[in-house]
C-alpha cells in the first residue's frame, strides 16, 4: 500500500481463530529484513472481513473490503494519519466476494463473484451508474472455476490484465492472468499465464503490484506433519470411494 526507504506498509486480513472472523489490519514491515514491525486493526465489524481492495482517487484513499456475510459491498475512506476507516457508501447491495473496481476509458466497472457461487466459473461485471453505485452490466462464464478475483487489475504496455484465482480443484489453487478486451460493449477475458503455489505453500490467493513491489498471499500448513497425515488419509478415502 505504501513504501518508503525503511518500511513497507500493507493492508491485510488479520484472521483470529479465537473469534472466528477476519479483520482489516495495517501492518508495517522492515524493508531490509522483511520482519513484521507493527500491526494495527483499522476495521472490525460483527461480520467477517477480508480482501482489503484499495482505490486511489487523487490524494484520497478508499477501501472496499470483502464483507459478503453482511450481504453488502461497502466503500470506506481511509485516514492514513489516524489509521481509521470511515464508512462512505454502499456500492452494491449483494454478497459480493473479492470485488475489484476497474477503470476503462471514461467508465468504472466492478468485477466480482458472489455467495453462494464465490469459487465458481460465474463472473459478474457491474458498471457505475449515475447514482455512483454499481449495477449489473454483464455475466461471464468460464469453462473452469476461475471467476474469483485475486488482486487489482494490472496495466502493462497499454493492455489490461485481470488477476484471477484458479479454484478448479481447490480454493486458491493458483493465480491466472487474463487479458481484458472490450469490444462491441462486451468484455472478453483470455488466459495468458498462471502461477502455482510454491515453497511448500498449498494455496495462492492474491497477487498485487504497487510501486514496483509485488505482494502475494499464500497459505502454508501451521503443522506440516499433521497436514501430511490428513492429506494421506484423504487420498486413501478418495481411492476407496
Amino acid at each position: 500500500m505504501d513504501i518508503n526507504d525503511k518500511t513497507i506498509e500493507v493492508l491485510v486480513e488479520e484472521y483470529t481463530y479465537s473469534i472466528g472472523k477476519g479483520r482489516i489490519a495495517r501492518i508495517s514491515i522492515d524493508k531490509k529484513t522483511l520482519e513484521l514491525l507493527s500491526e494495527k486493526i483499522i476495521l472490525e465489524l460483527p461480520t467477517h472481513l477480508s480482501f482489503p481492495a484499495i482505490k486511489r482517487d487523487g490524494k484520497n484513499i478508499f477501501i472496499y473490503p470483502e464483507n459478503s456475510q453482511s450481504g453488502r459491498n461497502n466503500l470506506y475512506k481511509y485516514d492514513t494519519i489516524n489509521n481509521v476507516l470511515t464508512f462512505e457508501k454502499c456500492l452494491v447491495k449483494e454478497a459480493l466476494t473479492d470485488a475489484i473496481i476497474f477503470n476503462y476509458e471514461n467508465d468504472k466497472f466492478l468485477f466480482s463473484t458472489k455467495v453462494p457461487n464465490e469459487n465458481s466459473n460465474h463472473l459478474l461485471i457491474y458498471k457505475k451508474n449515475e447514482g455512483n453505485t454499481f449495477e449489473l452490466f454483464q455475466e461471464y462464464y468460464f469453462e473452469n472455476k476461475i471467476a474469483r478475483n485475486a488482486g487489482d487489475v494490472l496495466m502493462i504496455d497499454d493492455k489490461f490484465y485481470r488477476v484471477a484465482q484458479n479454484c478448479s480443484k481447490v480454493y486458491g489453487g493458483g493465480v491466472i492472468f487474463q487479458e481484458i478486451k472490450f469490444e462491441n460493449d462486451t468484455f472478453t477475458l483470455n488466459n495468458i499465464n498462471e502461477i502455482s503455489p510454491f515453497n511448500d505453500a498449498f494455496a495462492l490467493h492474491t497477487f498485487n503490484v504497487y510501486n514496483n513491489l509485488c505482494i502475494i498471499d499464500v497459505s502454508k500448513a501451521r503443522f506440516p506433519m499433521i497436514n501430511k497425515i490428513i492429506e494421506i488419509i484423504a487420498k486413501i478415502k478418495r481411492n476407496l470411494i
